[in-house]
């Protein structure tokens, strides 16, 4: 996706070389880490140059991200890139390319109250997200999710406190079971005795997306009493990506440490369904499909193994009336995710639910971070039309990055 950035000088600066995945789908903007180190004087607009043999170097708009010790990422700079078939297998290299000229950020974040609002430059809505104390005047006390989360189209496609599961809110993580050396500490999912204290909210606009980056402490506290507990630190990082012809990505990077000895934690034993995790509400639409890695799921699983789920339909606009064509938003699975590729529910009155670590309870030792990656892609039409299946293989390429001066980037 070449962009005319404006003049650039030729600063012959190469930080980064790989290869163009075999499995690469061409002509599919592509939202791309390269490790980087910081940029001299870094803080204002960057560019980058790909050279790829037999063809003419592209430039594009880049944007720095330093390093982050707690999810395990290096500084890197991200870009969006698109490329024809005659790329793919080919060896790349990645240059500082300069001052890329006048380069607008395509969306503007706001703090109002306990909310962080992400809208288009024009103040069209994107999403906001719940951060800090819980919903007041609620019978579960909500927070620490994203709703609305709206599609291409201005439709709503997240719901919040539906009437059939209250505790439902939007695009959320949130597990069922936690325990201390074998003591129940209770859910978060349908919460009662833990809660999520909101700490750190930063965030920041950009040529290539917006950014938030959110801690909350996962406190424990037993019924009638006053004393509590924190016992997981939790990091949120969300990069709402520039939208393109063909969809919206948006990246959810969670990092859970334990912050006590003993703790696990697991989904439900209910029934044997194990939910519990990164969990999408869909609001109401007609025409529903769900689809996952390429097939059709004609009805609600539990248990279903998958690197990519998409729920589609016709949802409502913002004028109240019924959008005449599908859309829709699938969840897409880092690469890197724990038992993987990792099980799911799948409900056709509006969920899709990554259910790790199911019915076995997960060991979390003190200090050990756990990074959980997903990818959101908003799209119109159904998972095909909507190209899911190149949007995740993108999410999930392996470019083997090298550093200049060596040293392969392994995490994204």
């Amino acid at each position: 996706m070449a962009a005319a950035v404006g003049a650039v000088r030729a600063e012959n600066r190469p930080i980064a070389a790989g290869v163009v995945p075999t499995d690469w789908p061409a002509g599919f903007p592509a939202m791309l880490a390269v490790p980087c180190p910081r940029p001299a004087g870094q803080g204002g607009p960057l560019a980058a140059r790909i050279r790829i043999p037999g063809q003419e170097p592209m430039v594009v708009p880049a944007q720095f991200e330093a390093a982050d010790q707690t999810a395990g990422t290096p500084d890197r700079i991200w870009l969006i890139l698109k490329l024809d078939k005659a790329a793919v297998g080919q060896p790349v290299e990645i240059e500082l390319a300069g001052d890329p000229g006048a380069v607008a950020n395509p969306y503007a974040s706001k703090r109002e109250g306990e909310q962080l609002h992400i809208t288009t430059a024009d103040g069209k809505p994107i999403l906001s997200y719940y951060h800090g104390k819980p919903e007041p005047n609620q019978r579960y006390p909500l927070n620490d999710f994203v709703h609305p989360l709206i599609g291409l189209d201005g439709e709503t496609l997240t719901n919040l406190r539906p009437i059939d599961h209250v505790h439902h809110r939007g695009v959320y993580w949130t597990w069922v079971r936690h325990e201390q050396n074998g003591k129940s500490l209770g859910s978060w999912w349908q919460p009662d005795t833990i809660h999520a204290d909101g700490k750190d909210l930063a965030f920041a606009d950009g040529p290539v997306f917006s950014r938030f980056c959110a801690r909350h402490e996962w406190v424990y506290q037993a019924k009638g009493s006053t004393e509590t507990m924190p016992f997981v630190d939790e990091q949120v990082v969300c990069r709402v990506f520039q939208t393109q012809a063909d969809g919206r990505a948006i990246d959810f990077d969670i990092t859970l440490t334990a912050i006590v000895d003993g703790i696990r934690m697991g989904g439900t034993t209910d029934l044997g369904k194990g939910y519990g995790g990164f969990t999408f509400r869909y609001a109401p639409a007609t025409e529903v499909k769900i689809a996952a890695d390429r097939k059709l799921i004609p009805g609600d699983q539990n248990h279903l193994r998958a690197r990519w789920a998409d729920w589609s339909g016709r949802f409502k606009l913002a004028d109240g009336k019924i959008a005449d064509r599908r859309s829709g938003a699938a969840v897409l699975i880092g690469a890197d995710h724990p038992d993987m590729p990792p099980e799911w529910i799948t409900r056709y009155y509006g969920v899709l639910g990554v259910t790790y670590p199911g019915l076995q309870m997960l060991e979390m030792p003190k200090g050990k971070p756990l990074r959980l990656r997903y990818r959101l892609w908003i799209h119109r039409g159904d998972a095909g039309e909507g190209r899911v299946d190149e949007a995740y293989r993108t999410y999930a390429a392996d470019w083997q990055w090298s550093a200049t001066g060596g040293g392969k980037d392994k995490k994204q």
